[in-house]
């Protein structure tokens, strides 16, 4: 975890905390997907199970799809069931 930020979706709408990671080691896969096509860093705190702070390690499972072949960038990222490591 490299942080907590304040999200807000819209302007009207009231903002939400976001827990902010970065990609520690190699994506499965054997290197099929570069790195620069992960597309999620964030999570919302209530999707970790477990305290966490700045600087804890959180491990999650991960899903990837593509959402459209003719788009760029076209690989999304799904976190969920994470964890303090």
């Amino acid at each position: 975890m490299t942080g907590l930020d304040e999200y807000q979706m819209c302007s009207s709408g009231a903002p939400e905390p976001r827990v902010r990671m970065e990609l520690i080691g190699q994506l499965p896969g054997g290197g099929s997907y570069e790195r620069s096509q992960y597309s999620k860093d964030s999570v919302h705190p209530g999707e970790i199970d477990g305290d966490v702070k700045v600087g804890d390690e959180v491990v999650c499972l991960a899903k990837q799809r593509t959402i459209g072949a003719l788009q760029t960038n076209s690989i999304q990222t799904e976190l969920f069931q994470c964890r303090k490591a």
